[in-house]
C-alpha cells in the first residue's frame, strides 16, 4: 500500500465526522467534545472491521461447508468471532450501531450499553480507558445520543474504505481540531504525517527476517508504529517479503496510556539482544509528585527475563516534563547497578498527555 495519502477525501470526511461535535454546541463544554466524539469514532472503526471480518469468515466457511442454512453460517461464525485465536476481537451481542439505532428508542441506552459491554476485553480496555459508559448518561440527559449514533451508524470506517495509517490521520486531525477548540497547541499531540514518513524513512528499516520490535516511548495515537509498518509493507517487494513484514515486525506503544494517571507509575521494559522488547511491567506506583524505586525491584524482573538491557520510564501527573533531583538520582543509581548485574539502562524517560523527555536524547545518559 502507498504511503500516499487522499487528503481532500481525507479531509472531508474528517468535516464530516467534525459536524457532529457542532451538534453538541450548548449540551457539553467545548473540551468535553472530544469525550463523546472520540470513543464513538473508535468503535465505528472496529465495528467495521468486525462486520468485514465476519463477511470473510463466512464466505470461508461457506466454500468449505456449502449446504449450510444462513442460520447455521450465523452460528459458526459468531462460534469462530467468540475464539479470539480465531478474531483480534469480538462481540458477543447481536447489535450495532445501525440496528441499536433502528430499534425502539426508549430502550436506545439499554440496548447501546449492552452492545458496548458485549466487546471482548481487549476492546473494553480501551472503552474504559475512555470512561464512555459515562459519558453515555450524559449524552442521554442532553438528548445527544440518538443523534450521534445516527450519524456514525452508516459511517464508511472499515478496512476497504480507509487504511490504518488513513484512519490514523483522521483520528489525528479530529484530535487536532478538538486541542485547538480548548484553546491548546495542536503540536503538543499532532505529528504530520509527512513528518512520520520523513522520520521512518530516515531509519532506514530493512525488511526483516527475523524479529523485529519498533517502539515508540511515548505513544499518543500510535501515527510513528503505523506508518513505520505501513512503509514497510509499501518496500515489500514479493508476496514472501510482504509475509515477512507481518510476520515478524511487532510494534509497541506502551506506555502512553499511564499519562493521565493520578499517581506516578515507574515503569521497566527488558530488552533482549536483539532490541527486542520482552515485557514492559509496573514496578511501583507513588504520589502525584514522587514514586519510591529501588534498583533490586527494578532488576528483578529484568533479570528473569534474561533481558541484556532495559528502558524504564515514568509519568509527571504535575505536568511538568523535567526531570527532578530524584529522578535524575534514580537514574543514575539504575544505570550504576546496571553496569554491575550486567543489564544496562539504554534510556529513562518521563512523559505525560502532552510529551515525554528522553535522559537519552537530552545527553544525561
Amino acid at each position: 500500500m502507498s504511503l500516499a495519502l487522499n487528503k481532500p477525501k481525507l479531509d472531508n470526511l474528517a468535516g464530516d465526522i467534525w459536524k457532529s461535535a457542532e451538534r453538541l454546541r450548548g449540551k457539553f463544554k467545548a473540551y468535553e467534545y472530544q469525550g463523546v466524539i472520540l470513543p464513538i469514532i473508535v468503535i465505528r472503526r472496529l465495528e467495521c472491521v468486525l462486520l468485514a471480518w465476519r463477511e470473510a469468515k463466512r464466505a470461508e466457511v461457506l466454500a468449505k461447508r456449502p449446504r449450510r442454512t444462513d442460520k447455521e453460517l450465523a452460528q459458526l461464525v459468531k462460534e469462530l468471532e467468540l475464539n479470539l485465536q480465531q478474531s483480534p476481537f469480538s462481540n458477543k451481542t447481536k447489535w450495532t450501531l445501525r440496528k441499536v439505532y433502528e430499534e425502539d428508542h426508549t430502550l436506545l441506552e439499554e440496548n447501546f450499553r449492552a452492545y458496548i459491554n458485549g466487546f471482548s476485553k481487549n476492546v473494553d480496555d480501551i472503552i474504559e480507558h475512555f470512561n464512555y459508559r459515562a459519558t453515555i448518561g450524559t449524552m442521554v440527559k442532553n438528548n445527544r445520543l440518538a443523534p450521534i449514533l445516527n450519524q456514525y451508524k452508516e459511517l464508511e470506517l472499515g478496512p476497504d474504505q480507509l487504511s490504518g495509517l488513513e484512519m490514523g490521520y483522521i483520528y489525528e486531525e479530529i484530535l487536532r481540531r478538538f486541542s485547538e477548540l480548548s484553546g491548546e497547541e495542536a503540536g503538543e499531540h499532532f505529528t504530520p504525517r509527512e513528518v512520520i514518513r520523513l522520520m521512518v524513512e530516515l531509519l532506514e528499516i530493512p525488511i526483516p527476517e527475523r524479529h523485529v520490535s519498533i517502539y515508540d516511548p511515548a505513544c499518543g495515537t500510535g501515527g510513528m508504529l503505523s506508518v513505520a509498518k505501513e512503509h514497510l509493507l509499501d518496500r515489500a517487494a514479493t508476496p514472501a517479503q510482504r509475509n515477512n513484514v507481518e510476520k515478524f515486525v511487532t510494534v509497541h506503544g506502551h506506555v502512553r496510556h499511564y499519562a493521565n494517571r493520578k499517581q506516578e507509575h515507574f515503569l521497566c521494559a527488558s530488552i533482549n539482544g536483539a532490541n527486542e522488547i520482552l515485557n514492559i511491567r509496573v514496578v511501583s506506583i507513588g504520589l502525584i509528585d514522587r514514586t519510591p524505586v529501588h534498583p533490586r525491584e527494578v532488576f528483578a524482573d529484568a533479570l528473569s527475563d534474561r533481558a541484556s538491557a532495559i528502558i524504564v520510564a515514568h509519568n509527571h501527573p504535575t505536568g511538568s516534563l523535567e526531570p527532578s533531583a530524584t529522578d535524575v538520582e534514580v537514574t543514575g543509581q539504575l544505570k550504576s547497578a546496571g553496569s554491575v548485574v550486567g543489564i544496562a539502562l539504554l534510556d529513562h524517560i518521563i512523559f505525560n498527555q502532552k510529551g515525554y523527555y528522553s535522559f537519552l536524547e537530552n545527553g544525561l545518559m
